[in-house]
């Protein structure tokens, strides 16, 4: 195989480059046919791409290159056959390769000989040779034709040469000289060919047990694959416990006619409870329990959106190993997977999970609930208030906690019972924002609740 292509660095530096071989390697590597130089490093991977020829013309693959090969703008999945005039782009930014002519037939060396050389010159990169990228750029003349010597030979460039580059052989008997050299080199390749093409050889009937030992590969690779997928999904759930549970507390409440039972989760510092407004309304006096037994008076309350179910508490709370949770920016999608944290039915520290079945707003939620006989709780809520609907179990004393995604940071508030139909509910952690953004500092005596 004969290739001559222009090669182009930059719009203002370009070069032609003719060889002579079976396959040719292109990158920055030093085993590169056509090496590329160390200022393409952000485009041409070390062994980016090769060149080669068949039976059935000329193609290029990409050898998982970090960026990508290209031909005619698309990317090579595998490979791509070449003809003259296509452009091979290195990287989506990278330098850019014009195929200027092909011959799959090498020419006898007494033919290449007899060629007689253009006055203009032309310029040929011979392996071993490395031009000097930085000298100065390379210009393609406007008068760019083939060669004049009707042999079949690569598109020849008038080119200007950079200052003291000992480069390519140009016109006269140079030009015949670097013609026989590189004849030379291609009888040289043709040899390495001819093994390559006998080891493939090799390869192919030895196919039927590479197939069979790749078929055995995948099937233990699946089977271990969805053990260390398990693994490593029971890992990001231990890890998603410790992160989350240390900062959800267990709500007592004591009110003029009795007591009861909730939970909250701290947020912002180690002193703010975030709570369902139903779980503290009424109350007289509460104390938080956390997770590691210890336990502080609610000091008071800070602001409450009764609207959407919410209020802020205040606790006193010294010892300050706790951490506080972060509320998520944005809603969930359907689909993400959440959890739920809190005491159901006093069963303290319990966590299910599930997924998020949809995003709600509160007039859809109270048009519900008045056909299922709840129209005063239904008059409670806000019409433009965000709830989230969920799989996840939820059971009465695991209102007030929170309802997590995967990273651990808050989407919503649960609240149990907002309808009796066995549907899960979490005010959204937007409203939490909301709130927290226009509570004051100093908080208020619970009996002040409204």
């Amino acid at each position: 195989m004969r290739l001559a292509l222009l090669v182009h660095l930059t719009p203002e530096r370009s070069f032609s480059w003719d060889f002579r071989a079976g396959n040719i390697l292109v990158g920055r590597g030093p085993e590169c046919q056509l090496r590329l130089p160390e200022e393409t490093s952000e485009s041409v991977s070390r062994r980016h791409s090769s060149i080669e020829a068949d039976a059935e013309g000329v193609f290029v693959s990409d050898l998982e290159s970090s960026n990508g090969t290209y031909v005619n703008g698309e990317r090579v999945a595998r490979r791509a056959k070449l003809s003259v005039g296509d452009r091979l782009r290195l990287g989506q930014l990278g330098p850019e390769l014009e195929v200027a002519d092909i011959q799959l037939q090498a020419q006898p060396a007494e033919v290449a000989a007899k060629r007689q050389p253009s006055p203009l010159g032309y310029l040929r990169h011979e392996r071993g040779e490395e031009p000097d990228f930085g000298a100065s750029a390379f210009r393609q003349d406007e008068n760019a034709h083939q060669d004049p010597a009707g042999k079949g030979g690569a598109i020849a460039l008038p080119v200007s040469f950079p200052m003291g580059w000992k480069g390519p052989a140009v016109a006269g008997e140079a030009l015949g000289e670097a013609a026989e050299a590189s004849d030379v080199r291609a009888r040289k390749q043709s040899t390495t060919a001819v093994l390559l093409n006998r080891i493939q050889a090799i390869h192919r009937r030895v196919w039927w047990l590479a197939g069979a030992v790749v078929l055995l590969g995948l099937f233990f690779g699946a089977v271990t694959f969805s053990v260390l997928l398990y693994g490593q999904a029971d890992s990001l759930r231990r890890k998603l416990i410790a992160e989350v549970e240390p900062a959800v507390v267990k709500l007592d409440i004591v009110t003029a006619v009795g007591s009861g039972q909730g939970s909250g989760f701290l947020v912002r510092d180690r002193q703010t409870v975030v709570t369902s407004y139903h779980v503290i309304a009424g109350a007289t006096g509460a104390t938080a329990t956390f997770p590691d037994g210890e336990w502080t008076e609610v000091a008071g309350f800070l602001a409450v959106d009764t609207g959407n179910d919410l209020a802020l508490l205040r606790v006193e709370y010294p010892d300050g190993k706790q951490k506080p949770l972060e509320l998520s920016t944005d809603e969930p999608m359907k689909g993400d997977a959440v959890a739920a944290f809190g005491s159901p039915l006093e069963l303290s520290n319990s966590i299910t999970d599930g997924l998020v079945s949809g995003c709600r707003e509160g007039r859809e939620l109270a048009e519900i609930m008045r056909k299922h006989g709840q129209a005063e709780e239904a008059q409670r809520l806000a019409d433009d208030g965000r709830w989230i609907q969920t799989n996840a179990a939820i059971q009465p004393g695991q209102s007030g906690g929170p309802l997590v995604n995967k990273h651990g940071r808050v989407v919503g508030v649960i609240t149990s019972g907002i309808l009796r139909q066995g549907l899960n509910f979490a005010v959204s952690a937007t409203h939490v924002w909301d709130l927290l953004k226009t509570a004051p500092r100093d908080s208020r005596p619970l009996s002040e609740l409204p």
